[in-house]
């Protein structure tokens, strides 16, 4: 099975966390934003604390956690947020 790059982008509390904006990971084709989100906790534990009240969006949308990742996508890990 073919892997595929994707980048994945820390904002505010989550990139404090992460002490990066920014990194890249190669996945196997065909996994999730979950399997994802679980080596992002093997290498940083500590956005765990943070997990509750992250939202995740991949190109500009928010999406489950079942969402499969394509070449190239772009994973946003967002801070909560208030609307007004």
């Amino acid at each position: 099975m073919e892997s595929v790059r994707v980048r994945v982008l820390f904002w505010a509390q989550v990139k404090e966390v992460a002490g990066k904006s920014e990194e890249y990971y190669q996945v196997k084709e065909g996994s999730t934003v979950e399997q994802l989100i679980e080596r992002i906790l093997k290498r940083h534990p500590e956005i765990g604390k943070l997990s509750k009240s992250v939202r995740i969006a991949v190109n500009g949308e928010l999406i489950t956690d079942s969402h499969y990742l394509k070449e190239g996508d772009v994973i946003a890990l967002l801070p909560p947020f208030a609307g007004g």
